[in-house]
């Protein structure tokens, strides 16, 4: 049975170019993994498919394109953009890399999710025995 919903970010990949293989460090995780893409052209290849297969890595994409299909993949984009990217003037890719490394970074270390009783996705994936109560849809949470 699944322990929780919230999970932490493993790997990312940001790339100018529509480029078809794994980042080094995808192949070094252990577990579960889930590569979320849109359907790109570069992501629906066979190539492509073919080597997170092997890797046992779940794909994990949208049939017709359309976000709400995956809407957990999409809400952390989405907090990842808003949250902390829209923030950083990044000024050519290498910069975008290195800012998006760091809101990753927060996101698994620093970022309370309500889905796992405000603590933080490294936190529970490192702790077993961690309470991961869903406080997100109750009433009346204090928070402080």
């Amino acid at each position: 049975m699944e322990k929780t919903k919230c999970k932490p970010i493993l790997g990312l990949n940001l790339n100018c170019k529509l480029a078809t293989g794994l980042s080094k460090n995808c192949t070094l995780i252990l577990g579960q993994v889930i590569h979320h893409s849109d359907r790109g052209i570069q992501y629906c290849s066979y190539n492509y498919t073919d080597l997170l297969k092997e890797n046992n890595i779940k794909i994990s994409m949208t049939e017709s394109g359309d976000p709400l299909e995956n809407p957990l993949a999409e809400r952390i984009n989405g907090i990842l953009k808003l949250e902390y990217m829209e923030h950083y003037k990044n000024k050519n890719v290498e910069e975008a890399k290195k800012n998006l490394i760091e809101s990753v970074k927060l996101y698994n270390s620093d970022r309370p999710h309500f889905s796992i009783n405000l603590l933080t996705p490294n936190y529970v994936h490192n702790n077993e025995n961690a309470k991961t109560e869903n406080l997100w849809k109750k009433q009346n949470v204090n928070l402080f």
